[in-house]
């Protein structure tokens, strides 16, 4: 065997090598820690610190200046994707009387190019008291015919690119229809509900110094630390506490079990809380999908 047959790259089989060199292919499964998940205290948008914490009905929280920027943001998209629809509508319901015109203005063209060249109805042109001299009849007889092959000619081209979907002169064709946008705002951190600001709720959270200098928080009634276990607020007061410390005082008295204001069982938010990397507990795996290698 020549020395050259012995490389890898002439063998039939794959290698475990070359199967190491294809691991980045195909579907790809990472496990998240819990240095890659959200922690409790964490603003949704900007993922730092709250300050002045606000939350949603599904209990997403924010700070309240990013969640009002947000919003603003995605009320400016919302117009100007309004105004290009109303072009877009407005160009349609052009568009038949533009082609309709388009059509009767080649058939007056095409007679009146008939009328020059007929013999008959050239007799008709000499009878006529307003008599053309013989040189400005030619004359015009040729500007018309000529102006008659080059929009012959420059439809065709039309035709040609119409036709070619490649050609960058008709990007017509590659645009796509512009939806109605809705014209409501939603949670930037689902997109799947409606979400207006004089329905956030304002939260009032107790923060402690944590071991490593970092702002911690901890319940109110309980003095555990949030953050795996289910937390709830209630939309009357905002006070962030367990949902069990929670639930018990509503079930005794239907109030607050830190300030004491009403509250039924229909205000109870519960929070989104601290996802950890337990398995049991939370989504921890992450997955992606790589073109697969051919061979």
């Amino acid at each position: 065997m020549p020395k050259h047959g012995k490389n890898n790259y002439v063998r039939s089989d794959f290698t475990y090598q070359e199967r190491r060199m294809l691991k980045h292919y195909g579907t790809q499964t990472v496990r998240l820690g819990s240095n890659s998940q959200i922690k409790f205290g964490q603003c949704l948008i900007y993922l730092h610190n709250l300050q002045n914490p606000v939350a949603c009905l599904k209990g997403h929280v924010y700070c309240k200046a990013c969640v009002i920027e947000n919003l603003m943001e995605q009320k400016k998209k919302n117009e100007q994707l309004m105004e290009k629809y109303n072009l877009q509508q407005k160009q349609l319901e052009e568009k038949p009387q533009l082609t309709q015109d388009d059509d009767i203005k080649k058939i007056q063209d095409f007679e009146k190019l008939e009328t020059q060249f007929d013999p008959k109805l050239r007799k008709n042109i000499y009878s006529d008291s307003t008599v053309l001299n013989t040189k400005e009849l030619q004359k015009s007889k040729q500007e018309i015919f000529n102006e008659y092959i080059k929009k012959n000619q420059s439809q065709t081209k039309e035709e040609q690119i119409s036709n070619s979907f490649w050609l960058p002169e008709n990007h017509s064709i590659s645009e796509a229809k512009i939806q109605k946008p809705e014209n409501k705002l939603k949670c930037p951190a689902s997109m799947d509900h409606e979400l207006k600001i004089k329905k956030l709720i304002p939260l009032q959270i107790q923060e402690v110094q944590g071991e490593r200098k970092e702002t911690d928080y901890q319940c109110y009634v309980c003095s555990k630390q949030l953050q795996f276990q289910k937390i709830a607020a209630s939309k009357n007061c905002g006070h962030v506490q367990c949902l069990s410390c929670l639930q018990v005082s509503v079930k005794d008295s239907n109030r607050c079990g830190v300030c004491m204001k009403k509250c039924e069982k229909d205000d109870i938010v519960e929070i989104q809380s601290s996802q950890s990397a337990f398995a049991q507990h939370n989504k921890v795996e992450a997955n992606s999908y790589v073109q697969t290698c051919t061979i």
